[in-house]
């Protein structure tokens, strides 16, 4: 992971990414952000899966 300026295109064309929330819990009440990540141009895979990203306190 790393910051790029908002500007700027990402290494992997959109096709290739995903879109994913990043929620405060697995109850997903609030939405922080969204992260793109590679897919391997499988998208449709990772939508039908309800994939998403959660954060966790230690």
């Amino acid at each position: 992971m790393g910051w790029i300026q908002q500007d700027a295109y990402g290494p992997y064309s959109p096709e290739e990414c995903i879109s994913l929330p990043v929620y405060t819990s697995a109850e997903r009440d609030c939405v922080v952000t969204n992260i793109d990540v590679p897919c391997g141009g499988n998208q449709d895979q990772w939508i039908q899966c309800g994939t998403a990203l959660f954060l966790k306190n230690q």
